[in-house]
């Protein structure tokens, strides 16, 4: 059994860390106390219900589920994502 010792350059290692890391770095702190404002909430919660509908899709949802003609399902969500 045999050991093979690799010499690795500090300075090739260190800017692979930096470009690993990039992303990460240019990031914006934010402190743990930080409190959003009421207009940041809300826009949050809107993204978050409406995923990745857009209008047309969510006419089309709409359009789909009125001709079923179903009295027991409610519109209600559907119309609040317009």
């Amino acid at each position: 059994m045999s050991l093979k010792l690799q010499r690795v350059n500090h300075l090739s290692t260190t800017q692979s860390l930096q470009a690993t890391l990039q992303p990460q770095l240019q990031t914006p702190s934010i402190p743990l106390s930080y409190q959003p404002s009421e207009a940041e909430s809300e826009l949050r919660l809107q993204k978050r219900q409406l995923g990745t509908s857009t209008l047309e899709s969510i006419l089309a949802d709409l359009d789909r589920a009125e001709a079923t003609n179903n009295s027991q399902q409610d519109y209600t969500p559907l119309y609040l994502k317009i």
